[in-house]
């Protein structure tokens, strides 16, 4: 019985609630809705009890990341709970009992668009929640006086190495008379407003 009440009070009470939140999935969520790792974004993992295996990591170029003991491991263009479930399955190899493992996004750097050609402030702005074209190009500051407002583009590059071009009507979303003429933005597109 005193076991169980230094347990309590010792906060491992706490400790194993959080542990259970960390590995539990978002009721509802599906994988569709989940964070996917890119390269820059950086990464906190830890392993609870391992302060020599707890660490912040940067996603390198080539989307791998290196921990002591795991090595390295690819972690862009997968979740962040793809990257604790590999990191949980090496680990067995170092220690008899099961790890605690998390993996929190601590920056993202990897959302990234660009705006190019007649904008007041062309450039390259960070993407870190749902964005429309209009409302890239107020973040832009909007069109110079010489902007084509019927030739503006977005360049989308696909997972099969093609390339979309959708051309976007600026007149005919601004005017309200056609809804879901805006365009939502994607990491990694291009804006060319000519």
């Amino acid at each position: 019985m005193k076991m169980e009440n230094r347990f309590f009070r010792g906060g491992g009470f706490l400790a194993v609630l959080l542990l259970v939140a960390v590995a539990a999935p978002v009721v509802g969520q599906d994988a569709s809705d989940m964070y996917i790792v890119g390269e820059q974004d950086v990464i906190a993992i830890t392993v609870w009890g391992q302060e020599a295996l707890t660490v912040t990591v940067p996603v390198r170029p080539d989307g791998r990341i290196s921990m002591p003991l795991v090595g390295e491991i690819v972690a862009a263009g997968r979740t962040p709970e793809q990257i604790r479930q590999t990191i949980e399955e090496v680990l067995p190899q170092y220690f008899t009992t099961r790890q605690a493992v998390s993996v929190i996004i601590t920056e993202i750097n990897s959302k990234k668009i660009y705006l190019l050609g007649e904008v007041q402030t062309p450039g390259v702005f960070d993407l870190r929640s749902s964005l429309s074209l209009l409302q890239a190009l107020a973040m832009a500051g909007g069109l110079t006086e010489f902007a084509d407002r019927n030739g503006i583009t977005v360049i989308r590059h696909l997972v099969d190495g093609s390339e979309e071009r959708i051309e976007f009507d600026f007149k005919k979303a601004v005017s309200g008379k056609s809804t879901g003429e805006d365009i939502i933005l994607q990491a990694g597109d291009i804006v060319v407003v000519p």
